[in-house]
């Protein structure tokens, strides 16, 4: 390709892990990216809008154009998985007073919106700030990189994960070892003699192939998947048993460890979000039973599941925030109706998407600002989605189903097959 410095490059692809493409759709002043991984000696662009699962697309009006900005929900492919989600919009500006924005489904799904609302932040200057899904806001100074990353090859990682400059970590695939299932990354931050607490704040994401998987893992219940998600919608055994099979290989959720009193202890989990957009979250680390002058921290991401960006540390305590909820002041769907009293309360009530090339636009009144202090603003979404699957008409596999849940592991290696098959098929 030419640089903009008109400078030719040539680069090898097995010297590539992913590419990003910036898109503009010149009629309405789009402007998303799109990932795509190398792979079999082929780029692979994993996930064609055909084939991948999220929730809605945000777009905020930046004072020009509308920049893709967030993707909220993803993974919440039945309503037991329903969920609400803070999201940051970095490219969002006040325009005459208001905030604009708009809701797109641009997959093959169908989308329930239950609320969308902003959360307006108003925080000291110079701080960041972070909100969990929770709703806590955190308004951070002072990060701090870690001194070390790498994996378990001892490569080094700082490159992907020591800046907040959307370089992420991946597994490169494709994944021709079947022993290798896991990754182990070790990352190290300098820690004061008297620090007891520290704040941990991380950004980390779902594949473009992890996304995928959660289709090709639905295909196998075959004409019983409306039986499987019944069953998930009551929340009893089944339900358990299928969130401990998640957590158990830490496909979408991944344990965060912490050497403490000299042994590796569990400090939470970090959350799985995009693939297209991910966003920061914190965990709060105590400190108090850490020796040694630094804090060692240890996560063992499944292969091929998890992208891993920025990771940040500081020992000073959050700083006052104020958070306002904003509900959308009015709104216009594809049909041209106002879709304001679906999504203003989260009330099971929703708005449906479900064609692909849905939108809606939403403008939310603006809050006055308060003199000293910076403003961040989050899109607090409420609501699941479900993926238009292919006709299923085999029977459920059910020898396949039961081995991913009773073997450790075996997810990994089924996604793995998955994926070279996959990859073979796209390069006819």
């Amino acid at each position: 390709g030419i640089t903009e410095l008109n400078k030719y490059v040539e680069i090898p692809v097995n010297q590539i892990l992913y590419v990003e493409n910036k898109v503009v759709d010149g009629a309405m002043s789009f402007v998303a990216t799109i990932g795509m991984l190398l792979g079999a000696g082929l780029i692979v662009i994993l996930i064609a809008l055909a084939t991948k699962g999220s929730c809605p697309f945000i777009y905020s009006f930046d004072g020009e154009k509308y920049v893709f900005d967030a993707e909220p929900l993803g993974g919440a492919v039945a309503k037991a998985w329903e969920r609400t989600e803070y999201s940051k919009l970095a490219h969002l500006r006040e325009v005459d007073g208001a905030y604009k924005l708009r809701i797109t489904n641009e997959v093959y799904e169908t989308e329930y919106i239950d609320e969308m609302s902003l959360f307006v932040v108003d925080h000291p200057k110079g701080s960041a700030v972070t909100m969990n899904n929770d709703g806590s806001i955190f308004a951070l100074k002072e990060m701090q990189s870690p001194v070390y990353a790498s994996d378990e090859s001892g490569n080094d990682l700082m490159p992907f994960i020591k800046g907040r400059d959307e370089i992420t970590w991946m597994t490169k695939m494709p994944v021709n070892d079947g022993n290798k299932l896991r990754h182990k990354i070790s990352l190290g931050f300098n820690k004061p003699i008297d620090a007891k607490k520290a704040w941990l704040v991380y950004n980390t994401g779902t594949t473009h192939w992890g996304s995928v998987m959660i289709s090709e893992m639905l295909q196998l219940y075959g004409t019983g998947l409306q039986v499987h998600y019944s069953k998930l919608n009551e929340k009893g055994d089944y339900y358990n048993k299928t969130m401990n099979f998640l957590q158990r290989e830490e496909l979408y959720e991944m344990n965060l460890m912490m050497k403490t009193g000299g042994k590796w202890e569990s400090q939470g989990l970090l959350q799985g979000g995009g693939p297209f957009k991910t966003d920061e979250r914190v965990i709060e680390l105590d400190l108090s039973n850490v020796q040694g002058d630094v804090v060692e921290l240890q996560i063992n991401p499944p292969v091929g599941f998890w992208t891993l960006g920025y990771f940040g540390i500081t020992y000073e305590a959050p700083l006052p925030a104020t958070g306002t909820e904003v509900k959308v002041a009015t709104t216009k769907d594809i049909s041209g109706a106002d879709i304001s009293t679906l999504i203003n309360t989260s009330d099971e009530k929703y708005h449906m998407m479900p064609k692909t090339g849905d939108w809606f636009s939403a403008e939310y009144r603006a809050p006055a600002g308060k003199e000293g202090l910076e403003r961040t603003v989050f899109m607090k979404t409420r609501g699941w989605y479900d993926i238009h699957m292919p006709v299923l008409t085999h029977e459920p596999d059910l020898k396949t189903l039961f081995g991913l849940v009773s073997k450790p592991g075996e997810v990994v290696k089924f996604s793995n097959e998955r994926y070279i098959k996959w990859a073979e098929h796209a390069s006819h």
